[in-house]
Order: C-alpha cells, then sequence, then structure tokens
C-alpha cells in the first residue's frame, strides 16, 4: 500500500534480494544518499554498477526507458520505492538497481521493408529492415511511401548505394539526382526538406538505418545504414529502423572496391523493393549480432 498524503517524508519500499521479496516502510533520510532529490531522473554510476530512474507514478516506468533490460550480476538487488514529496507536491517512483550491467537497449519493429541488390552484373542477396514507427513515426511515414508508391512515380528501385566507406556506412536513397548528380537529391513527402523528429535510438551498434543529411532539418530521401557504431553521428542523425535480415549482404557492400569519392566501382543497385507485412510487430535490439 501507499502511504498516505500527509505522510510526506515516508516511502514503502519493495527490495528484490536472490532469496526474495521484501518490504517495509522506512523513513526517507534514512537513504537519502540512494535516493536523492536533486539527481535528474536518469542516471548510472561507472560500469554500472548503480542504475537509478525516477518517473512520476503515473506514467509508464521506467520513463522514457521502457525498452532497456538490465541483468542483475553477482549479489544483486532491485529496489522500489514511491515517496510523496511536499516540496514538489506529487508522488515519484524510484527505482535503483544495484549491482547490474544493462544488457540490451530493445526497439519495437513496427513495419518491415526488403531491398534486393546487385554489384554489378551479379545479385548478391536482399536486405530486410525492420522499421521503428512508434518511435519515429513520421521519419518511417517517409520512408515507406518512397519504398511504396514514391513521389511522381520515383521510388527506392532502382537507387544505388553511392557512397561506401569501410568501417563506417554505407549510404544510399537519392531518388532525385542522376549521373554525377547522384547524392546530392532531397525530396520527401513533406517538401524538399522535413525537420529532424528525434535523437531517441543512437547509433550504438552496426545494422542501423539512419537519415542522411545536410545539416540540421534537412532530411529527405537518403539514409544510410552502419557498418560499425558510430556515436559521433548521435543527436546529429535520426536512427528509425535497423537491418534484421541481410547483414551479409550489408558486409558485401562494403567491401566493395571505391574511388577516392567513396563511390563504389561497380555500381550497387536496389534491384527491387517492397514492403514486407509485419501483423505482428516485434523487438531487435541493439546487440551487434542479432
Amino acid at each position: 500500500m501507499l502511504p498516505t498524503r500527509g505522510v510526506g517524508k515516508s516511502s514503502l519500499f519493495i527490495t528484490w534480494f536472490e532469496s526474495g521479496w521484501d518490504a517495509g516502510v522506512r523513513d526517507t533520510k534514512e537513504t537519502s544518499d540512494v535516493f536523492p532529490w536533486n539527481k535528474k531522473p536518469w542516471w548510472s554510476s561507472n560500469r554500472s554498477q548503480f542504475i537509478f530512474i525516477r518517473t512520476d507514478v503515473l506514467t509508464t516506468w521506467p520513463w522514457r526507458d521502457s525498452h532497456k533490460m538490465y541483468l542483475l550480476r553477482g549479489r544483486g538487488e532491485i529496489v522500489i520505492r514511491c515517496t510523496y514529496c511536499v516540496a514538489v507536491g506529487k508522488w515519484s517512483l524510484d527505482i535503483l538497481l544495484r549491482g547490474c550491467v544493462q544488457m540490451a537497449t530493445k526497439f519495437k519493429v513496427t513495419d518491415q521493408v526488403f531491398f534486393d541488390i546487385t554489384i554489378g552484373d551479379e545479385d548478391v542477396g536482399r536486405i530486410v529492415i525492420g522499421l521503428f514507427g512508434d518511435i519515429t513515426p513520421k521519419t518511417v511515414k517517409n520512408f515507406l511511401a518512397l519504398t511504396k508508391n514514391g513521389i511522381d512515380g520515383r521510388t527506392y528501385e532502382g537507387t544505388t548505394f553511392h557512397r561506401v566507406i569501410k568501417k563506417f556506412m554505407i549510404q544510399g536513397g537519392d531518388i532525385v539526382g542522376t549521373g554525377s548528380k547522384v547524392g546530392t537529391g532531397s525530396i520527401s513527402i513533406y517538401g524538399k526538406y522535413f525537420e529532424d523528429e528525434n535523437f531517441e535510438v543512437k547509433h550504438t551498434a552496426p545494422g542501423f538505418l539512419s537519415m542522411a543529411n545536410a545539416g540540421k532539418d534537412t532530411n529527405g530521401c537518403q539514409f544510410f545504414i552502419t557498418t560499425v557504431p558510430t556515436p559521433w553521428l548521435d543527436g546529429h542523425h535520426t536512427v528509425f529502423g535497423k537491418v534484421v535480415e541481410g547483414q551479409d549482404v550489408i558486409h558485401k557492400i562494403e567491401q566493395t572496391p571505391t574511388d577516392p569519392e567513396d563511390r563504389p566501382s561497380k555500381p550497387v543497385i536496389v534491384k527491387s523493393v517492397g514492403i514486407i507485412p509485419t501483423h505482428d510487430p516485434f523487438y531487435v535490439s541493439d546487440e551487434p549480432y542479432e
């Protein structure tokens, strides 16, 4: 049960140990060093020995990190505290994970598309990409439209991966530029450009699908797929999907010889594209080899 509104400084603690659950009411002051009110809603210690999350009681736990998974190691412990703070006039839920390590971050796949790829005259296989429609609905809507119907009949079918950099990424999606101008075009269902939707998903692993741009709020049709973690791109490019099949095809593209401007010596062509019905959404993680 929750303490009454008048208690103010008392909290309900629920603690999980290896031996099971324990609950009890304690005075807040006893653990003020563990649950400080002046901390931000999310923080962790070095090597994630302590993970702390704070959220309003009437919102989804844990705050905006509901897709994170944690593994308790050794003699790990979870402490959950529900407190009414007189100073701010509201209940909050505090979660402390002690002795834990973050395992992976999960992302819900709402839609899937496929790209069949040729390099030169050789069919090298199919790439299937899962899209994060709940996290980046606007970006996903644009990508699906350019895959299915396109703009004025122009879709991703027949486009190329025009920029390939080993141990970095492969870039494609220009449905506007032709010849030497491929890689300079921009168009979207919202206009020539549309704004950065968010930077919630990070470039933490190979296989992430992210928007290419020419600067802030200049998203269009071009995209890239990472081949290594690229954290320096966080906060600058919107990640909106991940490769779920065809990682070997990505590797083949990455290994294609290129000229000094990073253009493949043999054309890497998206021979055909399509949408795969996804009636049952599923989750992928940022594990490199999932």
